[in-house]
């Protein structure tokens, strides 16, 4: 089964959650709509900005995967060029961190701190993987390879303590761990 590639839309906003306007759209051959990788490097490769894919504002269908899908993406300083963007992208008050603005520049900086205490500072930029209601997954280069930076909805917090109870060769190593991180 062949499925529609991904129409992007992003919508920017800074840290302090000010909407700036809309990148132009962008095609992803990645369909899945959590897989926001893909997006975050066609930004890149497209009109040469580096974004963080906070959360999904909507999609043209409810199939989880292709189509038009508007995300909302921050970005560290304005960017010229934007198509002005006219709705609301208000909070909720159930909204997990990792999706507000400014929630996962702090997932990232308690990444480094604990990289650090464990003489594994990262050695290049972090990449975003994956970005849904379940999780914010972030793959960290460090001098000793790859490590996981995993943020999960409090209800799923008990992971932690679930990876280190397994403990074997099929789970990977538990670094550090902090409530949902």
């Amino acid at each position: 089964m062949d499925l529609p590639p991904r129409s992007v839309t992003l919508v920017l906003c800074l840290p302090d959650g000010t909407v700036l306007g809309s990148l132009p759209t962008v095609e992803v051959a990645v369909p899945w709509w959590q897989e926001v990788g893909p997006v975050v490097d066609a930004a890149r490769q497209v009109t040469g900005v580096e974004v963080t894919v906070l959360r999904m504002l909507g999609a043209a269908s409810d199939t989880g995967c292709g189509g038009p899908v508007t995300y909302l993406a921050e970005v560290d300083t304005p960017v010229g060029s934007l198509t002005p963007w006219p709705e609301p992208v208000g909070d909720h008050p159930l909204r997990l961190p990792y999706a507000r603005p400014g929630g996962p520049a702090a997932d990232l900086a308690w990444a480094d701190a604990a990289l650090t205490r464990l003489s594994r500072p990262r050695t290049a930029a972090a990449r975003q993987v994956r970005s849904w209601n379940l999780s914010s997954l972030w793959r960290l280069a460090t001098v000793d390879g790859d490590t996981w930076l995993k943020v999960v909805p409090p209800f799923f917090a008990h992971e932690g303590a679930v990876i280190t109870a397994l403990g074997s060769p099929d789970v990977p190593t538990l670094l550090a761990t902090d409530g949902p991180r």
